[in-house]
């Protein structure tokens, strides 16, 4: 034989794996094949062979393939760490354990098998060796920490909430600013009901996103200057400018702030008046480089934060009748109720104390309104209090669900607010904090419930995240052209429970202009969407 010959299974190896980098797997597996046909004993051909077709979702071939590969050659590691993949893809659990187990064996630092050894260990229930392994995964190869993310996400939708838990601290150990690992540590920690340790994750993400507020300190042209970055473009709506000139007055006002910050509210009114008549098509208004130069080291952070703490006592009214709103909720043909004097007086002032003196709205919409969840500041222990003792209240619909998210919107003078949309979550409770005579239209203002659900079908994300879409828009309105539907006005500490899947919008409304008036509406959420529970009988 040649030395051509003999060195042709090593070029079309070569020759594949190029295939297999550039995304044409079926060309390099069929070279992969004719390798196989020359030299039936080649290791790597039948590896990457095997490793194409655990790819194509054929765990079982790519068992069969990797296992001829080591027989040919045990001492790979990677032949062992994909034969493990396979092996956990057909449900072997103890095998793809002892394949990973093989493949540091040979490879001590080999990050990757170390986390799938991990994962295995999940779930065959050694928790405390799973965890050691995925710190000693990421302590090796810190990228690995967004696969620890998605393996927690796994364990939280599986409802092993005390696994996903313990995996995103790990991963928080090694990435102590990713944002979506802190996110979804509050979300298990809110299922948990473990709700002061939701509050302060969520807190430490507010922390290190917009900072912990100016204190005392004064404000000068040079706290906004240019940090020397560059001006980045900023786009925001007029209310946004509005809402943040009013805000700064009122902290001011109240000593929470120097007296200097007035000048920053002149500098966002000045943005207000230069851009009369210069939105774009979406109502935005986009400073120019110089204009943002100004603000652009203290737009984004928080000027002032203080948690709102809980209540002696009680936060949600205890003259309730739980049980007679509960019975009005099952007893509704919209499956809804609505009730007046929801919050105490002492915890309704208090959260409104948080929203006014808070800088949490970041969020804005073209539609005139700013808003805040959870992950952005709308975040304080009265909310949990607030939320834990509704759960108490309303044992039978609200006691088995778990709180999912929190949000707070605060409204431009008059307009018509947010658009016809679900929610995604089980039930709905939204209710109002500004006072009544901030209303200037006692019949209106608040919300309007339509007697149709979002179809299953429908791609939620899509139909709600997209409504200002002119195609989404469309087919919703066209949806809801002869649904009935019942208005709620808006009325200060008026509390509406719903079913989530049921369409509903804003009411129009029209408030007193000032920053103390603007409509704020709160609303939690309970519970898995329609698409993952059963509507409550």
């Amino acid at each position: 034989m040649s030395g051509t010959q003999q060195t042709q299974p090593d070029a079309l190896l070569q020759q594949g794996i190029r295939l297999d980098q550039a995304g044409q797997h079926d060309a390099a597996a069929a070279l992969y094949r004719k390798i196989l046909e020359q030299q039936a004993d080649h290791a790597y051909a039948s590896h990457l062979l095997g490793a194409n077709a655990l790819r194509n979702g054929n765990p079982a071939a790519a068992v069969e393939l990797i296992s001829t590969a080591i027989r040919n050659n045990a001492h790979e590691p990677v032949f062992h760490f994909f034969l493990g993949q396979a092996l956990q893809e057909t449900g072997d659990l103890q095998g793809a354990l002892s394949a990973y187990s093989l493949a540091l064996s040979l490879a001590p630092r080999f990050p990757p098998a170390m986390f799938r050894r991990a994962t295995v260990l999940v779930a065959l229930q050694r928790l405390p060796e799973a965890l050691d392994n995925f710190r000693q995964a990421l302590a090796a190869e810190p990228e690995l920490g967004h696969t620890g993310l998605q393996q927690a996400r796994a364990c939280k939708n599986r409802n092993e909430l005390d696994t996903a838990r313990r995996l995103l601290h790990i991963v928080l150990e090694y990435h102590p600013h990713m944002r979506e690992a802190h996110v979804e540590l509050g979300n298990v920690l809110l299922a948990q009901e473990q709700y002061d340790e939701a509050r302060e994750i969520f807190a430490r993400l507010f922390r290190l996103e917009r900072g912990t507020g100016w204190g005392d300190a004064p404000f000068t042209e040079e706290t906004t200057g240019d940090t020397g970055t560059g001006a980045e473009q900023l786009r925001a709506s007029p209310f946004f400018f509005e809402n943040l000139a009013g805000h700064i007055d009122y902290l001011v006002a109240r000593g929470r702030l120097h007296g200097s910050f007035t000048g920053l509210a002149e500098i966002y009114r000045e943005f207000l008046a230069e851009s009369t008549g210069r939105t774009n098509s979406q109502g935005l208004i986009t400073l120019s480089p110089a204009q943002a130069r100004r603000v652009q080291a203290v737009l984004p952070k928080a000027l002032h934060y203080a948690d709102s703490a809980p209540i002696p006592g009680a936060a949600v009214n205890p003259a309730l009748n739980g049980m007679d709103i509960q019975q009005d909720y099952r007893d509704s043909p919209w499956q809804m109720t609505c009730f007046d004097d929801f919050l105490t007086p002492e915890a309704l002032n208090s959260l409104r104390d948080f929203c006014l003196e808070s800088t949490i709205f970041f969020r804005q919409s073209p539609n005139t309104f700013v808003s805040s969840y959870l992950d952005e500041g709308f975040n304080c222990s009265i909310l949990y209090q607030i939320a834990s003792e509704l759960k108490a209240t309303f044992p039978d619909v609200l006691g088995p669900l778990h709180l999912q998210n929190i949000w707070c919107y605060r409204q431009a003078p008059s307009g018509d607010g947010v658009r016809a949309h679900s929610d995604q979550a089980a039930v709905t409770f939204n209710f109002w904090i500004t006072a009544d005579d901030a209303n200037l239209d006692k019949d209106s203002g608040g919300l309007v419930l339509y007697d149709r659900e979002q179809p299953h079908e429908w791609d939620w994300y899509k139909t709600n995240y997209e409504k200002d879409n002119p195609e989404v828009l469309q087919r919703i309105m066209s949806y809801l052209q002869d649904a009935n539907t019942k208005t709620i006005p808006y009325r200060e500490n008026r509390a509406v429970m719903f079913y989530s899947n049921m369409f509903h919008r804003s009411d129009r409304f029209r408030f007193k202009r000032g920053y103390s008036n603007s409509r704020m509406n709160v609303t939690m959420l309970f519970g898995q969407h329609a698409s993952q529970t059963r509507r409550m009988s």
